[in-house]
């Protein structure tokens, strides 16, 4: 867990608010009814780390966000977005795009034409 980066991935929504991953996290949380202990708990990571997330204080490494992901039932692209909000790739898509080295410009082809 990255504590240097405090806020540093924040990203604008379809609503035009900012959020980061630890305000998504704990919408999530709170969406489906979740005390934080619990999420602790089923994400088997110290409730005080989870505390430090959620505040944006801390942002979280890839292997935490798929297990506090897991915890929450997200689906896959919540999950890699999340990743992206806390400054990672997914390990899955990473490993997706260096077994197909020939297929980066299509993908950058693709983020060319988000902009």
């Amino acid at each position: 867990m990255n504590t240097n980066r405090k806020n540093a991935a924040k990203t604008e929504e379809d609503t035009g608010t900012i959020t980061t991953i630890g305000e998504e996290i704990r919408s999530r949380r709170k969406s489906i009814g979740i005390e934080l202990r619990a999420l602790a708990a089923l994400a088997k990571w110290p409730i005080v780390m989870l505390e430090e997330i959620e505040s944006g204080a801390a942002l979280p490494s890839a292997s935490v966000i798929y297990r506090i992901a897991k915890a929450l039932n997200v689906g896959l692209a919540v999950r890699d977005r999340w990743c992206s909000l806390a400054g990672h790739v997914a390990p899955d898509l990473a490993a997706a795009l260096l077994a197909q080295p020939g297929r980066w410009d299509d993908v950058r082809a693709i983020l060319s034409t988000d902009k």
